[in-house]
């Protein structure tokens, strides 16, 4: 329990006292004292003592506001507003306090609340139910860890499954967001606010990738939206990834990719331990404020074990002026660290147009994208087709929608038809045609090649794409399933673990060394790096789908049907239920349920389907479903071609003619 000068206070209307009880149940479970109390409520000269006495010594202040604070312009909570925010005036003015919580649809722009109110993050929270994030939000502002690991995460997988993409993208991270509101509030940034592990499961993370970090090495991690409606997130994180993508390009400068800089802006850590898990020496942080065409930018870099502030600055441009300002920032950065500068005129990713409605539909797009849905991928598809109608010679774009498209298709389970397959293409090489020094355009067109079994244009393209950025991790992920498609598997091994030493939060990249060891008969090894797929990104598909089956190969039934549950699609877990029906004995119901959905599904890729049948000793329908799927190579956009040759499951079936024939038709090596 923590002392009584680190309470919180939770103040509401009695018609709110529900989701208020909500909000007081998930805070105390977590280990924190709250000041709620409805026996209490009786008012008089005593009670309003011992509530202003409660303010004066609270930690932090959550209102909670609704439509029910909104409609009684009186009330005693009005009065409790009122003592917070006179108990502010005496505060410094970076001092994190009050935290106001909305608990229905109230617009923000409504609510009649003390300006003070305005000044600082809303969190929403429908009925007052504390999210996860809510609570190491609650944590880092107290300088303390919860408890417990809050009632929504587990250690395995979660069950509100995140974003595979990038968990929790769209959630202000707390130790950057109080750097935030000392900017918002005019103190300016501060040294490095410290934060908090939100369970033993990041903390074992943390140390799993334990790189020692260069005096040239830097993390950018994600910059703070501070514009007044905060609805400019995408554009905050697109100038920090495009920020990020320059300091990369420098040849002795270590710099972690985006996915992992940015996953500590859901998980608050502290500097040192951010720095210990990404194997760099510092970070850099910011905020951006945008307005119409005006521009605030502010930036710090600081020594991530001291927290020691090497230099800071604040640009005050046009919108128009974002590349020079990106320009300055990471030359200074660079010369700071005493590093090669960044080369001029640099043209990275989003960098590829000077037209500002297009770049921003990118930013937009991309943004989207994180979502991890299948509406999200819509959404970001139109964006990136409205960026390309604003400028036609815009690569990025290109590139953009080229590989949303194919995660589309993956997201909803299908095949691609031939004209969609041809359209997506088309797009990649568009994307190389007017970017041919841009990686991006090679590797989606590589992948593409890789899963239609055109093995020596994706070999060319994926090379290529490695050579233009050698510190690309997803293109190196990329050549590493090339490598194991080609039976090379210490060669892929070895290529995915540079691409996680590039960026260590990657889930997929760990997922895939797992798939790689299996077939190498790794199984203990395979199963950790799992683990750590799951730690880092508890929805992550591929970990979830290939931990499963090696859950139903171990005996472990039960785990593997959680796993079931929590996959995204029939096309996934049909197979793996029927695969474990198998185990538990209950074989003719379960092959009667794959063969059920084999035969439904024309539009499918059949690789899981595949490896039930395996698991259910049924080689010959096994054996049905891979030369389905090999008749479909042209446009099947799955991954049964590309694990044909060493698919740990397929270990059954290698010995069989009609395999071996499969094989030679895909121009593999026995």
């Amino acid at each position: 329990m923590t002392e009584p000068n680190q309470a919180v206070f939770l103040s509401y209307a009695s018609q709110d006292a529900g989701a208020a009880q909500n909000l007081c149940n998930g805070l105390r479970a977590a280990g924190f004292e709250v000041w709620f109390d409805q026996s209490e409520l009786r008012g008089g000269e005593n009670w309003d003592r011992k509530i202003n006495d409660q303010i004066r010594k609270c930690r932090l202040f959550i209102p909670v506001i609704s439509k029910s604070t909104e409609a009684r312009d009186e009330g005693y909570f009005r009065r409790e507003w009122a003592a917070a925010v006179d108990r502010m005036r005496d505060m410094a003015e970076h001092k994190p306090f009050l935290v106001p919580v909305v608990i229905d649809d109230i617009a923000e722009r409504e609510a009649a609340v003390p300006e003070r109110f305005r000044q600082v993050q809303w969190i929403k929270l429908p009925g007052g139910e504390p999210s996860a994030t809510f609570v190491n939000r609650v944590a880092a502002l107290l300088d303390q860890s919860p408890s417990d690991t809050p009632p929504d995460v587990t250690p395995r997988i979660a069950g509100s499954v995140p974003n595979p993409r990038n968990a929790g993208h769209r959630i202000l991270w707390v130790s950057l967001g109080a750097l935030g509101l000392a900017a918002a509030l005019g103190g300016g940034l501060q040294v490095w606010q410290r934060a908090v592990t939100h369970s033993a499961d990041h903390r074992a993370l943390t140390t799993a990738v334990e790189p020692q970090g260069s005096d040239k090495s830097v993390a950018v991690l994600p910059f703070v939206d501070l514009s007044e409606k905060h609805d400019q997130e995408y554009f905050s994180d697109g100038l920090a990834e495009e920020l990020l993508d320059l300091l990369s390009l420098v040849p002795d400068l270590k710099v972690p990719a985006r996915t992992s800089s940015f996953y500590f802006r859901t998980h608050p850590t502290p500097a040192p331990e951010i720095a210990k898990a990404l194997g760099v020496r510092h970070l850099l942080q910011g905020s951006v404020r945008r307005s119409g065409d005006s521009l605030r930018v502010t930036v710090q870099l600081i020594r991530a074990d001291t927290g020691y502030q090497l230099w800071s600055q604040t640009f005050e441009r046009a919108t128009s002026d974002l590349f020079k300002v990106q320009d300055e920032i990471a030359s200074t950065v660079a010369r700071t660290l005493r590093a090669q500068l960044v080369p001029s005129n640099t043209l990275v990713g989003a960098r590829q147009t000077s037209n500002q409605e297009a770049h921003d539909l990118l930013l937009r797009g991309k943004e989207r994208y994180f979502g991890g849905t299948v509406e999200s991928d819509r959404e970001s598809i139109s964006l990136f087709e409205r960026a390309i109608a604003a400028d036609p010679h815009y690569a990025a774009a290109y590139a953009a929608l080229a590989h949303t498209r194919g995660n589309l298709m993956i997201d909803l389970g299908r095949r691609e038809t031939p004209e969609e397959a041809a359209n997506r293409l088309g797009e990649a090489e568009r994307a190389i045609q007017l970017g041919p020094d841009i990686g991006d355009g090679y590797a989606v067109r590589g992948i593409t090649y890789l899963a239609n079994g055109d093995w020596n244009r994706a070999r060319d393209d994926l090379l290529k794409a490695v050579e233009l950025d050698p510190k690309d991790a997803r293109s190196l992920r990329f050549q590493a399933r090339y490598f194991a498609s080609q039976g090379k598997l210490v060669q892929a091994i070895a290529t995915v673990t540079h691409a996680i030493a590039l960026d260590p939060f990657d889930a997929y990249a760990w997922a895939w060394r797992a798939q790689f060891e299996l077939a190498d008969g790794e199984r203990d090894t395979a199963r950790s790096d799992l683990t750590q797929a799951l730690r880092i990104s508890p929805g992550n598909r591929k970990g979830l789908s290939v931990l499963a089956f090696v859950d139903v190969g171990d005996g472990q039934l039960d785990e593997a049907t959680q796993l079931a549950r929590a996959l995204p699609s029939d096309a996934m877990r049909i197979p793996l239920e029927s695969a474990i029906g198998c185990a538990r004995g209950e074989t003719r119901k379960a092959l009667e349920t794959l063969d059920h959905w084999k035969a439904g599904a024309r539009d499918q890729g059949l690789a899981l389907t595949v490896t039930a049948y395996s698991l259910c000793g049924q080689k010959e329908k096994a054996l049905d479903a891979l030369e389905t799927d090999v008749k479909a190579s042209t446009h099947l956009l799955g991954e049964t071609l590309e694990v044909l040759k060493y698919h740990a499951y397929f270990g059954a079936l290698r010995a069989e003619p009609r395999y071996k024939v499969l094989l030679r038709k895909m121009n593999l090596a026995e």
